[in-house]
C-alpha cells in the first residue's frame, strides 16, 4: 500500500535543552477567519476556508480553552455553538478541532492499531507518528512548555499517499498542479512510470496519453477524440469526431461523428445522433447484414411447361397435375416471424378452348391455400392467371413451400401451364417479415 507521511517532533527550549513529557495532539486543518467580525451563537463566520472541519466536531479558537460546537460548515462560513454573548474574531483567527483527532499510526503503512493521542516527547524531546500528507494542526501542551503552543498547516513528510481538505462548491478543485513557464508541443506535464518504464504521461495540452489502453467504468463524454489503440468502456459520448485504429468493445456508443478502421463489439448497440459512421470496405460482413435484415425474401421460379390434362374437375389436384411444380426451404427467424406465401400460375390452351388452372400452396404436407380461374372462351393466344396467397405465424426450424397444378379444359383437351418463356414462368414466393 502507499506509505503514509511521518511527522517527526524535536523539541527544545531556547537553550537547546530537551523539552521532555510535552503533549503532542494532532488536529485536523484549522479553518482561516476572513475579516474582524463579531458573531453570537449559531451566526454565520466568514472563512478563507474551513479546512478539516466538519459538523459536529468540538473546536477551540487559537490557544483558547473554550470549547465550541461546529453546527453549520460550508466552503466561506462556519457556525459555532455553546457559548453566549459575543465572539470578537479577527482576520486570521485560526478555528480548530479538539474532537476528533487525526488518525495516526506508529509505521507508515497504518498496520496494527491507531495510536491513542496525545503523544509525549521523550527524554531527548522526540517523539513521532505517521499519517495521510495533509495539512494538520499541531497542538502542544504541558512537560516545560509555559503556554500551549500551536502551529497551523503542518504537512507530513512523505508524498505516496495525500488527502484534501476541499469543501464542495460545484466549481472546487481538491489539487491544484501548475507550471510557472508555458509548455509548448512534445513537452508533458505529468509523467507516469513503474519501475522506470514510462506507462502514460499527460502532455503540454493536456492530452492523455497511455502504454495501454482505456478503460472506463462510467461514461465517457469528450468533444473529439483520437485513440490508437483499443477502447474499451461502458458508455461513452462524443461531440465530435472519434477516431479509433484498435479494436473498440461498447456497451453504448453515442457520437456526432466517428471513424473507426478497426474491429467495433456492441453489447447494446451505437446510437448516432449526428453526423455519420465512417467505416472501410468490408468492414461490415454481408451475413451480418443479411442475419440483422428486417425482412427475407425466398423466390423459386418455374424452369419448364408443364402439360396438365384434362381430369374434368375442378376439385382435385392430386394425381390431375405433375406434382411438385415449385418449392421454397426456408427457416424462420423465430416464431414471431410473419411469413407471407405467394404463388403466380399462368396456363394457355394450345388451342381454341375453354380451360381452367389450379394452383394449391402446401408448407411440407399441410395444404396451406389453392386458387382456381377458369376462361370459358379461351383461344389459342389466350391466357389465365391463378395466384394463391397464404400467412403463416408460430413456424420453427425448416419449413417447405412448394406449389402444385392441375388444369382443366374440353373434352380431350389440356391446359398448359407455362414456365418456359420470358414473361410466362410459374413463381414461388416466400416473405419473411422477422420479429
Amino acid at each position: 500500500m502507499p506509505q503514509l507521511g511521518w511527522f517527526n517532533f524535536l523539541l527544545q527550549d531556547a537553550a537547546g535543552n530537551a523539552l521532555a513529557g510535552v503533549n503532542i495532539e494532532v488536529r485536523k486543518q484549522a479553518a482561516m477567519v476572513n475579516g474582524a467580525q463579531s458573531v453570537t451563537s449559531g451566526q454565520n463566520i466568514t472563512v478563507y476556508h474551513p479546512g478539516g472541519l466538519t459538523t459536529g466536531d468540538t473546536v477551540q479558537l487559537n490557544a483558547g480553552a473554550t470549547a465550541y460546537t461546529a453546527t453549520v460548515i460550508n466552503a466561506t462560513t462556519i457556525q459555532l455553538s455553546g457559548f453566549s454573548g459575543s465572539l470578537a474574531l479577527v482576520d486570521g483567527d485560526h478555528i480548530h478541532a479538539s474532537t476528533p483527532l487525526v488518525t495516526a499510526y506508529q509505521n507508515p503503512t497504518a498496520t496494527g492499531s491507531a495510536i491513542t493521542f496525545p503523544l509525549q516527547t521523550d527524554a531527548s524531546g522526540k517523539a513521532r507518528c505517521s499519517t495521510v500528507c495533509a495539512p494538520c494542526t499541531i497542538y502542544m501542551s504541558g512537560g516545560g512548555m509555559p503556554a500551549p503552543d500551536i502551529r497551523y498547516d503542518e504537512v507530513p513528510t512523505g508524498f505516496e499517499s495525500e488527502s484534501s481538505e476541499v469543501f464542495t462548491t460545484g466549481s472546487a478543485v481538491a489539487y491544484d498542479r501548475n507550471t510557472r513557464r508555458a509548455l509548448a508541443a512534445g513537452d508533458k506535464h505529468t509523467r507516469f512510470r513503474v519501475a522506470g518504464v514510462e506507462v502514460a504521461n499527460v502532455g503540454y495540452d493536456g492530452t492523455i496519453s497511455s502504454a495501454a489502453g482505456a478503460s472506463f467504468g462510467g461514461s465517457v463524454t469528450a468533444v473529439g477524440g483520437t485513440f490508437s489503440g483499443n477502447i474499451s468502456a461502458v458508455d461513452g459520448t462524443f461531440s465530435g469526431t472519434l477516431a479509433v485504429s484498435g479494436a473498440s468493445t461498447l456497451a453504448a456508443l453515442s457520437a456526432a461523428a466517428g471513424a473507426f478502421s478497426g474491429l467495433i463489439s456492441g453489447s447494446a448497440g451505437l446510437t448516432i445522433s449526428a453526423g455519420s459512421i465512417s467505416l472501410p470496405a468490408g468492414a461490415v460482413a454481408g451475413a451480418a447484414l443479411a442475419a440483422n435484415a428486417v425482412s427475407a425474401t425466398y423466390i423459386s421460379t418455374g424452369t419448364t411447361d408443364q402439360d396438365l390434362t384434362n381430369n374434368g374437375t375442378y376439385v382435385a389436384v392430386v394425381g390431375d397435375g405433375p406434382g411438385t411444380v415449385v418449392a421454397v426451404t426456408m427457416t424462420p427467424a423465430s416464431t414471431a416471424s410473419e411469413i407471407i406465401v405467394m404463388a403466380v400460375g399462368v396456363g394457355t390452351p394450345p388451342g381454341g378452348a375453354s380451360i381452367g388452372l389450379q394452383l394449391r400452396v402446401k408448407n411440407g404436407s399441410t395444404v396451406i391455400h389453392e386458387a382456381l380461374q377458369y376462361s370459358s372462351a379461351g383461344a389459342a393466344t389466350l391466357g389465365i392467371t391463378a395466384t394463391c396467397y397464404a400467412r403463416q405465424t408460430g413456424l420453427t426450424g425448416a419449413q417447405t413451400y412448394s406449389v402444385e397444378a392441375a388444369g382443366s379444359a374440353s373434352a380431350g383437351g389440356h391446359t398448359l401451364l407455362n414456365s418456359s418463356s420470358t414473361d410466362h414462368k410459374v413463381k414461388l414466393i416466400v416473405i419473411e417479415h422477422k420479429k
